[in-house]
């Protein structure tokens, strides 16, 4: 086929498609069943955009140094995070595609090179506003907004190039090829958080020696500045020239000069990506045929019958709940390794409390906190392994003859299971080197346990409320992860002060008790039986609201195409 489109049609396209999703985001806010949460998105909204406002208009302006400092070090961030990302998570194509663009790619005429400008069109113009977001909450820092927003523009741009031929990479590896780049990645994020806690180890906030209104702020930015002095500041050198023009004060032909440099590293970059394009499908085709053997003889008969696979079982046992939480748990056995990959790291960061602080109790307690952070904001996103990955399949569950609730317990299974697991190998880890006790150990992932709960079933919620695909990106993804990670931290922090408010109301209860009825409870043992309590009773709350979100749900209408 000689008629190919031009880049002109393929931006078209990305228009049309852009307004067709703000329309039928649109419609889908509007619909009554979803009219709460709708609500609750438009207030969240509301607060994020109230905040940014205060934070803009209220807060002192950072200095050149510590401005900096965030820019570079955040840029490396990352640029990190995304060697990460590709190295828990292989990515399953070239290109991710949702199933509906591929059908209307597919049946358009277009070139390997159309593909992916169309891909940069999309990605591009989620980035721009990300850049306006971003530099509205940058606003008192910076001495020249218009060069700094094109600096911003560009260092984003960048980072959405580094992602994009840092998966294509990942997906053109070997087994082998992968592996070794799953410990490499390992080895410097250990040695950088290694770095990392070593820095901070002598300030003062770790040691609890700044008070509330006594400069926190101030020693915040402080520990910046001494990350970005110490080797840790190393790794924002290759982001020079786009830190140098968003902390540029005034037009000067030094500021140009960084411009040129900048723009240069955006065209590099583009045109690394285009040829990691070009070439990566063409090297695993090439492996593929050299791992393909025809002539060997694989029809042993005799081999597979004596051969007992104990994977393949199907569970009777429970019905079609075990059923479902089987097929989700062969589904994770698939991913084992990049599970593992990401589990291990974050475990890991959650066990620098152990090297940091020098009280056992206080360090444990920590490393229960980070783990609790850690699952409540990003443990549900690497664990997908529920209603998430079953979005094409939701019609036939809904025509089949099970209850709802056998078919979220399945769901949820084993996404709770693999935190509960996660979470204790980490709790033990930390109780043996800080000699701490049995029970300790076996009261926090008793409490965390219902948590693990809370924040599957609320992400499932969320999902069936307004449904995706996991490989969707553009604006609404944009505005869902923003109100959703914004949504997650109010939470967060309203959690913690019920959990605050309720440790007072546990030691004035036991004493209570203890005078008044001649009973001597231990504090610590009402507190986390109220704290049980109250998380089974928030957590049974979101299962029936699961439950009744997906008998509401309309599979023709609500699931995106």
């Amino acid at each position: 086929m000689n008629d190919a489109v031009h880049p002109q049609s393929v931006l078209c396209l990305v228009a049309w498609q852009g307004r067709g999703r703000l329309r039928r985001m649109g419609r889908r806010f509007l619909l009554p069943r979803r009219m709460i949460l709708s609500l609750l998105a438009f207030l969240l909204a509301a607060a994020w955009l109230g905040n940014a406002a205060m934070t803009v208009w209220l807060r002192e302006s950072a200095s050149p140094e510590l401005l900096r400092a965030m820019v570079g070090l955040g840029l490396a961030f990352y640029a990190i995070w995304h060697l990460a990302m590709a190295a828990c998570f292989r990515p399953q194509q070239c290109l991710e595609w949702i199933a509906a663009e591929r059908e209307i790619l597919e049946a358009c005429p277009l070139r390997p090179g159309d593909l992916l400008v169309y891909k940069l069109a999309s990605v591009a113009t989620t980035t721009f506003l990300k850049s306006l977001v971003l530099a509205l909450l940058l606003l008192p820092d910076l001495g020249h907004v218009p060069i700094a927003l094109a600096g911003i523009l560009l260092a984003m741009l960048f980072l959405e190039l580094w992602r994009m031929g840092v998966e294509i990479f990942a997906w053109g590896m070997s087994r082998h090829g992968l592996l070794a780049y799953r410990i490499v990645v390992g080895i410097v994020l250990c040695g950088l958080g290694g770095t990392v806690a070593a820095t901070v180890a002598d300030c003062p906030l770790v040691h609890g020696e700044v008070r509330l209104g006594a400069g926190v702020m101030s020693q915040v930015g402080q520990l910046l500045l001494e990350l970005d002095a110490s080797v840790v500041g190393w790794i924002r050198s290759p982001f020079a020239p786009l830190v140098n023009l968003v902390c540029t004060t005034e037009l000067t032909w030094g500021t140009l000069l960084y411009g040129e440099l900048a723009l240069g590293m955006v065209m590099l970059a583009a045109a690394l990506v285009f040829w990691l394009f070009y070439t990566m499908p063409h090297r695993v085709v090439r492996r593929e045929r050299a791992e393909y053997q025809p002539d060997r003889n694989t029809d042993r008969p005799e081999e597979h019958e004596a051969t007992f696979v104990w994977s393949n079982r199907p569970i009777g046992r429970w019905g079609p709940t075990g059923a479902i939480a089987w097929r989700q748990w062969l589904g994770s056995r698939r991913y084992a390794g990049s599970l593992l990959t990401a589990l291990v790291i974050p475990g890991i960061m959650a066990l620098t409390p152990m090297f940091v602080l020098t009280d056992p109790r206080a360090a444990f307690l920590s490393t229960a906190g980070a783990l609790a952070f850690y699952t409540f904001l990003l443990l549900p996103t690497a664990l997908r392994f529920d209603f998430r990955r079953d979005l094409d399949r939701l019609a036939l569950f809904k025509s089949l003859p099970i209850a709802p609730r056998a078919l979220i317990v399945g769901q949820l299974a084993t996404p709770i299971l693999i935190s509960c697991l996660f979470q204790a190998i980490v709790l033990v880890v930390a109780a043996v080197v800080l000699r701490q006790s049995f029970f300790l150990v076996l009261g926090t992932v008793l409490v965390l346990t219902p948590m693990n709960v809370l924040v599957f079933a609320l992400d499932n919620l969320i999902f069936l409320l307004y449904p995706y695909r996991m490989q969707q990106e553009g604006m609404e993804i944009f505005l869902r992860t923003m109100l959703t990670f914004t949504g997650k931290g109010l939470l967060f922090v309203l959690g913690l002060g019920l959990v605050s408010v309720w440790g007072m109301g546990a030691a004035l209860l036991a004493h209570a008790l203890a005078s008044q009825m001649g009973m001597a409870p231990h504090g610590y043992a009402v507190f986390s039986a109220g704290l049980l309590l109250g998380l089974g009773l928030v957590s049974w709350g979101l299962m029936l609201a699961l439950g009744f979100a997906y008998q509401r749900l309309n599979p023709i209408e609500d699931i995106p195409r």
